[in-house]
């Protein structure tokens, strides 16, 4: 049995933000996330591109990593920070489909 190759990487193009949605897709069920409910919010390529905006700038901060297995993206994570009268605060999420878990 061969190990799974295992790559990292940036967002690249616009297929990158249909992979997330299609990681988040695979999560629903299991997480049972409620695309419905106003506090609970689902991607879409919009707000994605917006989120994460394609640049030559954009690809040298590492706020957004996709997990990628023989060319196929299975799992993302973002990194997120904001800063406030005490300093910076850091925050975390993210997603890895589910026959990876």
């Amino acid at each position: 049995m061969a190990l799974p190759q295992f790559s990292f990487h940036p967002i690249e193009s616009e297929a990158d933000y249909l992979a997330l949605i299609s990681v988040r897709e695979k999560c629903l069920p299991i997480d049972e996330s409620d695309i419905d409910s106003p506090e609970e919010t689902f991607p879409t390529i919009s707000t994605l591109s917006l989120s994460y905006p394609l640049s030559d700038h954009f690809s040298r901060l590492p706020t957004l990593i996709l997990v990628q297995n023989d060319g196929e993206v299975i799992g993302y994570q973002t990194i997120f920070w904001w800063h406030h009268h005490e300093g910076y605060s850091y925050g975390h999420r993210g997603y890895l489909a589910p026959l990876w878990h």
